[in-house]
């Protein structure tokens, strides 16, 4: 199936065109009514979702074009950057539906947590490379990073 790295891109790709298409319809399904009863339209609430996705595509499309060496460079201090978007909790954290886990700047509201996640998969990638013929010291380090980072939330 996976015979060249093409059908290998073209394969992810309309796989994850596809996931996101339907989450597109499946969020305009389910607020579609609850966007008419606030006297907007069928777009009031799915219309975020909708420019969101669209913006998501273009910014993968971006991330995708960084040289490799770049995210090297960035996992030496993504350890740090992850547990500093999970402090800006503290001084920004915003009550949300009961959870005290969302920052809110401007009109942008999004989970430090999102942030830290990625961040610490770049890190977590680095750390294996680096290691990758000794296990254990993979299993301290992350372990390490890991509970620095959980023990923030």
């Amino acid at each position: 199936m996976f015979k060249t790295p093409v059908t290998t891109l073209k394969t992810f790709l309309f796989i994850s065109l596809g996931i996101l298409i339907f989450g597109d319809i499946m969020v305009f399904s389910a607020a579609q009514v609850t966007g008419l009863t606030i006297g907007g339209n069928s777009f009031t609430i799915s219309g975020k979702q909708i420019v969101l996705s669209i913006v998501s595509v273009a910014g993968a499309w971006v991330i995708a074009q960084i040289p490799i060496q770049n995210v090297k460079k960035i996992a030496r201090i993504a350890l740090f950057l992850a547990l500093g978007f999970m402090l800006l909790l503290f001084p920004f954290g915003v009550d949300i539906n009961g959870n005290k886990n969302w920052v809110s700047i401007g009109p942008l509201d999004f989970q430090p947590s999102e942030v830290a996640k990625v961040l610490l998969i770049i890190w977590a990638a680095a750390i294996i490379e680096k290691n990758v013929h000794n296990p254990r010291q993979i299993f301290f380090q992350l372990s390490f990073g890991f509970s620095l980072v959980l023990a923030i939330v």
